[in-house]
C-alpha cells in the first residue's frame, strides 16, 4: 500500500484588433482588417509529457513551509490482466485552500511503465484533527492518456465547506493499457502567466508540426514557484480538440492563485498536451461569416459572427477564438457551442463569444484592463472534434407579444414562446439577431435557453438582454427571431 499524506496549510491568503481572423471551414482561411476597431465605436480589444523520476517507496520533499510530507503510501489497482505491465507513481501532492475557500489538491502521476495508460482515476480522502475521514472524493488525470515514462497532474477541487481538515491520503484506483500513437508535437510556444488578483491565467498556442491531424485529448498545466516547488495544476478551460497538419490552436488555464506565490513573474508553467495522430476528418459544409467585434458599455469583450450549415444534416458546431497581441502571443481564449443544439439544414445560427446566454467566459480580457489595451488580431475556428450529424430535430416556435427596449447600453427583447406544434419539444430557445439596417452586418446578438419541456400550446416568457455596441443607433438596425425546441 503506497500512500502520501499532507497536513493543510492552515493560513491561506491568496491574492486573489487592424483584426486577423483565419478560420478553417472547408479548409478556407479568411483575412479581413477592421479599422473601425480603432475608432470610439469600435474599440480595440484580445502534451508532450514531461518525464520525472518517481519511486514508489521515495518518500517527497518538503513542499512549503507549512506543508508537512509523508511517506507515499498509494494503492494502484489496475486491471487484473495488465497489472504486470504497470509502475505508477504519485508525487509531489499538495494542497491549498482559494479565495472562495475551495480547497485544491494537485499533484502529478508518473508512467513508470513501457505502455501508454488511460483512465486512469485518483481517489483522495480528507482527515480532520482526529484522523476521521471527513471527505473522499474521486478525480482523473488531466489528460486523457499518459505515455510510457511520462507525467501528467491532476486535481481534485473540494467546494464544500469541511469542519477542520487537516490532512489527506492520495491513492490511484483505477489505470488501463491503451495502444496509442503520440504524435510527437513541439512544446508549446509564447506561454503567457498573468495574473487578476483572484486568477492566474496561463495561454499559449498548440502547434501540429507533423504532416498528419490530430486529435487532442487534453492540454494542462503545472506551475511551480521560482525555487521550483508545484504550487498549482489544472485542466484547461479552453483548448481545440482538432489541428490538422500546420495548424495551431490556443488555449487558456485559469486557476485561483495559490498562497505565498511571490512575484508571478517568477513562476514557471509547464505544458502538458495529450496528441494522438489521427486520420483526416472530411469537414462538414458548415462555414463562418465575416466576424466583427467591439467592446461594451460595461467593458466586456465580444466577437460575433454567423455558423452557416451548408449541409443536407443537422449539424452541431462549437467555435473556438483566439485573442492575440503584436507579438501573436495568446492573450485569451474562448469557446461556445451555437445557441441551438444542432443547426438545420441550409439554415445559419449568429453567436457571440461570450454574450447574452453564452456559458462562455474571457480570462484576462474580462479582469485585466491591459489585455484589452494590447489586443491586436484574432483567430476564430471550427473545432473539428465538436462539429458533427446529429439525429437531433428542431422544429418552429411561435413568438408573441414581443417587446423592445433600447438604451444606449443594450437592447433588451421580451416576449413569449409559444409551442404551437403538435408534440412536446424540449430546450425550447430564442435567439435574436440586431443587424444594420442598410448593410445587414450583424452587430450583436443573444439569446434564452429553457430546459424544460413545453407541451402543445404550452408558453414561457423569455426576456433577452443584449449588450450591443456603445452609441448603436436604434432608427439604424434590423432585429429577426429564430425561435426552435428539440425534438427527440
Amino acid at each position: 500500500m503506497i500512500e502520501i499524506v499532507f497536513v493543510f496549510l492552515t493560513t491561506i491568503d491568496p491574492l486573489l484588433f487592424n483584426i486577423y481572423i483565419r478560420f478553417f471551414a472547408s479548409f478556407i482561411d479568411i483575412f479581413m482588417t477592421v479599422s473601425a476597431l480603432k475608432t470610439p465605436l469600435f474599440a480595440c480589444m484580445m502534451l508532450v509529457f514531461a518525464t520525472l523520476a518517481c519511486n514508489f517507496n521515495q518518500t517527497t520533499s518538503e513542499i512549503a513551509p507549512d506543508v508537512m510530507v509523508l511517506e507515499p503510501t498509494a494503492d494502484v489497482q489496475i486491471e487484473d490482466n495488465v497489472s504486470s505491465q504497470l509502475t505508477l507513481g504519485i508525487n509531489e501532492v499538495y494542497a491549498y485552500k482559494d479565495s472562495q475557500d475551495f480547497l485544491h489538491i494537485i499533484g502529478l502521476i508518473t508512467n513508470d511503465s513501457d505502455v501508454t495508460i488511460r483512465d486512469l482515476e485518483v481517489e483522495i480522502e480528507v482527515f480532520d484533527t482526529s484522523n476521521n475521514v471527513i471527505h473522499t472524493g474521486k478525480t482523473t488525470s488531466a489528460v486523457t492518456h499518459i505515455t510510457p515514462q511520462g507525467t501528467a497532474p491532476f486535481e481534485l477541487i473540494v467546494t464544500d465547506p469541511l469542519a477542520n481538515p487537516s490532512s489527506f491520503a492520495a491513492r490511484v484506483t483505477n489505470a488501463s493499457v491503451l495502444e496509442s500513437y503520440p504524435a510527437g508535437l513541439n512544446q508549446p510556444q509564447g506561454i503567457v502567466i498573468v495574473e487578476d488578483g483572484r486568477n492566474l491565467h496561463i495561454t499559449g498556442e498548440i502547434y501540429n508540426n507533423t504532416v498528419r491531424p490530430v486529435r487532442l485529448h487534453g492540454v494542462a498545466v503545472a506551475i511551480r514557484s521560482e525555487e521550483g516547488q508545484l504550487v498549482a495544476a489544472s485542466p484547461a478551460d479552453v483548448s481545440i480538440g482538432y489541428l490538422r497538419s500546420a495548424e495551431k490552436g490556443p488555449f487558456r488555464i485559469t486557476v485561483p492563485i495559490p498562497p505565498a506565490i511571490g512575484n508571478v513573474s517568477t513562476l514557471s508553467a509547464q505544458i502538458y498536451y495529450d496528441a494522438e495522430i489521427s486520420e483526416v476528418n472530411q469537414p462538414y459544409n458548415v462555414n463562418l461569416t465575416p466576424l466583427s467585434s467591439y467592446v461594451d458599455a460595461q467593458n466586456d469583450v465580444h466577437i460575433v459572427g454567423n455558423v452557416v450549415n451548408n449541409s443536407d444534416e443537422f449539424i452541431t458546431v462549437r467555435v473556438v477564438a483566439g485573442v492575440y497581441d503584436e507579438n501573436s502571443n495568446v492573450i485569451d481564449a474562448a469557446m461556445t457551442d451555437t445557441a441551438l443544439y444542432a443547426i438545420p439544414p441550409g439554415e445559419s445560427i449568429p453567436y457571440d463569444l461570450c454574450g447574452s446566454g453564452s456559458l462562455c467566459s474571457w480570462g484576462p480580457l474580462r479582469s485585466i484592463d491591459d489585455a484589452k489595451a494590447n489586443a491586436a488580431n484574432y483567430l476564430v475556428q471550427l473545432d473539428q472534434t465538436f462539429t458533427w450529424a446529429t439525429d437531433v430535430q428542431l422544429t418552429s416556435l411561435q413568438v408573441v407579444d414581443a417587446s423592445q427596449e433600447y438604451t444606449a447600453e443594450a437592447a433588451i427583447f421580451k416576449g413569449q414562446l409559444i409551442n404551437n406544434t403538435n408534440v412536446a419539444v424540449e430546450t425550447p430557445t430564442v435567439v435574436i439577431a440586431i443587424r444594420h439596417a442598410e448593410t445587414g452586418a450583424l452587430l450583436s446578438t443573444g439569446f434564452q435557453r429553457f430546459s424544460q419541456t413545453l407541451g402543445v400550446n404550452e408558453s414561457v416568457a423569455y426576456e433577452v438582454r443584449i449588450q450591443w455596441p456603445p452609441n448603436t443607433d436604434p432608427s439604424n438596425i434590423d432585429y429577426s427571431f429564430i425561435a426552435r425546441g428539440e425534438v427527440r
